[in-house]
């Protein structure tokens, strides 16, 4: 069976959303770190970004570039729209629902 044929279980679709939990922390950490006196952070987004590469390299190995990418690539998106909502108040269009709707369900599809 090639890497295109599989698909990802619970446990793979857990793995893959500490990675793209590790991305996401990483992106609000860097940008945190442009305030002033906060430059340090980018020492610890270092770490965080390698640490999410490495897993995120055990994830392609499992299930093939192409399922851990858009696996990864969804909740990635999943998770920083959530974090908009409740940290940043932010608020999303119908449109913009009905497309967080389609990540979710592509990923029921992939598992």
């Amino acid at each position: 069976m090639n890497n295109l044929e599989k698909t990802m279980d619970y446990k793979g679709i857990s793995f893959s959303a500490g990675v793209a939990l590790l991305f996401v922390l990483a992106n609000i950490l860097t940008k945190k770190s442009l305030d002033a006196g906060w430059e340090w952070l980018m020492i610890v987004v270092s770490f965080l970004v390698v640490g999410a590469f490495m897993t995120f390299r055990a994830v392609c190995k499992s299930f093939g570039l192409a399922v851990a990418s858009g696996v990864v690539d969804s909740l990635m998106m999943i998770f920083t729209i959530a974090i908009a909502i409740v940290v940043f108040k932010e608020s999303l269009t119908a449109k913009q629902y009905a497309g967080l709707a389609l990540l979710v369900i592509g990923l029921q599809l992939v598992r």
